[in-house]
């Protein structure tokens, strides 16, 4: 991703009095988007301004605030410092999307050379199609700002045919962090099935699949035993409904051990020998 957001000079050069905006979550919770961004924070090697836009676990008033400090703080680094390159990890919510546009268009207004868009997840496209025609009209004309997308893979290219091709596509796989090396697997813990689910709790993960999947294969007498770890996140089932479903499926053999890090997760990988995610993206 530095690759790629590297503005230079026309003798190749990176110039050393600019700086980098970095727009995008930092966890608080987990998830694919806020990890990929936090590593990129942390193992950046250029000269950087970062703006934390994670709002999950606000209500809607803390939301709104958080809103308005994010585009305030993005405003302010741009007046202040020699912005050459704006990064904006994109949201999918309408209100994410309006804060999304106002730093579009805010770059679009300070006239800055190179401006990344990266998009983690499958919805952008039905999200789009969803707004109102003069929301997605402003959104159209604020993402054409852009002069690069970062995609997980090029599937995702689709999610962005609004966008003419004069807008560079890149693909950055998704990555595991390095201590997952150190696992070594046993060929003996193969005798049974030991299945964990290790994401995000939501429907579009496809985890209520995935549970009555397994509490199925457990009824035909089959042996299974199926660990679930993660926060629970809205999406298109509210969190507390998916719970709800949940509930009522936990049992010995079937269990959710809640979200992991660091050693308790490396030892979970360490007791599976399938690691499933059924997700729709």
């Amino acid at each position: 991703i530095t690759n790629i957001i590297l503005v230079t000079t026309e003798n190749n050069l990176k110039n050393i009095t600019e700086k980098y905006l970095l727009i995008g979550p930092i966890p608080g919770v987990i998830t694919g988007q806020s990890l990929a961004f936090s590593t990129l924070v942390k193992n950046s090697t250029l000269e950087c301004i970062v703006v934390n836009d994670n709002s999950q676990g606000f209500g809607k008033f803390g939301k709104v605030l958080r809103f308005f400090k994010v585009l305030t703080d993005v405003f302010l680094a741009l007046i202040k410092s020699d912005v050459c390159c704006v990064y904006l990890s994109c949201t999918r919510t309408k209100l994410g999307s309006v804060k999304d546009i106002l730093i579009l268009l805010f770059a679009r207004l300070f006239n800055i050379r190179k401006v990344c868009i990266h998009l983690h997840g499958m919805d952008m496209k039905e999200f789009r199609l969803k707004l109102n025609f003069l929301h997605r009209l402003i959104f159209d004309f604020s993402y054409r700002k852009a002069t690069d997308l970062i995609l997980l893979h090029k599937l995702m290219e689709e999610q962005f045919d609004f966008l003419p091709y004069s807008i560079q596509r890149h693909v950055v796989p998704n990555f595991y962090e390095e201590e997952i090396n150190s696992i070594e697997f046993d060929p003996l813990n193969f005798k049974s099935l030991k299945v964990l689910y290790l994401s995000n709790m939501m429907e579009t993960k496809g985890i209520k699949h995935l549970v009555d999947a397994a509490t199925s294969f457990i009824k035909s007498d089959g042996s299974l035993e199926l660990k679930c770890a993660g926060a629970f996140i809205n999406d298109t089932c509210a969190k507390d409904n998916l719970k709800t479903y949940l509930s009522d499926k936990w049992c010995d053999d079937i269990s959710y051990v809640g979200t992991v890090t660091g050693q308790e997760k490396l030892e979970l990988l360490k007791w599976a020998n399938i690691l499933i995610i059924p997700s729709f993206y």
